[in-house]
C-alpha cells in the first residue's frame, strides 16, 4: 500500500488600523505546484468605533496605500514560499511568477 502525502501551507495575515485593531485579513494557500498564489482578502469582523450623530455606525479603515503596502509585502511573501515549496516539490521555482508583473495577453 502506498501514500500520498501532500504538503501545503496556509498563509494568514492582518492588516491593522493605526490603533493596531485588525480590519482586514488577507489569505493564500501555496501548494508548490509552481503557481502563482491566490489571494483573498475579507473585512475582519469589528466593532464600531463611534457613531455619527445620526446612530450611524463608523469603523476603523485603512488608506489605499497601506492596503496596498500589506497586499505587497503579502504577496511578496506567498512568492517566496510558494518558490520554496515548488523546489521541494521537485519543480521548477521560475514559473511561480514567471510573467513577472507583465499582464498576459
Amino acid at each position: 500500500m502506498a501514500i500520498n502525502i501532500k504538503k501545503e501551507i496556509t498563509l494568514t495575515a492582518d492588516i491593522l488600523d493605526s490603533d493596531g485593531n485588525p480590519v482586514y485579513t488577507m489569505n493564500t494557500m501555496v501548494s508548490g505546484d509552481g503557481t502563482l498564489p491566490l489571494m483573498t482578502t475579507t473585512l475582519k469582523a469589528q466593532a464600531p468605533v463611534s457613531y455619527t450623530d445620526f446612530g450611524v455606525p463608523v469603523y476603523s479603515e485603512v488608506s489605499d496605500d497601506e492596503m496596498r503596502q500589506a497586499t505587497q509585502d503579502f504577496m511578496a511573501r506567498a512568492i517566496k514560499e510558494q518558490k520554496a515549496l515548488t523546489v521541494e516539490n521537485g519543480g521548477d521555482p521560475s514559473t511561480v511568477n514567471s510573467n513577472k508583473g507583465e499582464v498576459p495577453n
